[in-house]
């Protein structure tokens, strides 16, 4: 049995990381029983500000929005 409040229900992940990219982990991450998905939401928060990054967020269901670098105050979900 899986202790549901061991994992996090929202992870801001960078798809700029050094060692394993952001894309990679996601796929990794979506090898965990959907259940468990269910319960995790993934918010990009990156520099990117390119067109097929933004595109290829939402092709995945875990990825609740994108959010560009620098931060503002206020942002909207998609």
């Amino acid at each position: 049995k899986t202790d549901l409040t061991l994992f996090p229900d929202v992870l801001f992940l960078d798809i700029n990381m050094p060692e394993m990219g952001g894309w990679e982990f996601i796929e990794e991450l979506n090898k965990f029983p959907e259940f468990i998905l269910n319960e995790c939401k993934i918010i990009t928060l990156t520099s990117s500000i390119d067109q097929e990054d933004i595109e290829k967020s939402k092709t995945y269901k875990t990825v609740y929005d994108f959010i560009s670098k620098p931060l503002t105050i206020q942002w909207t979900y998609r």
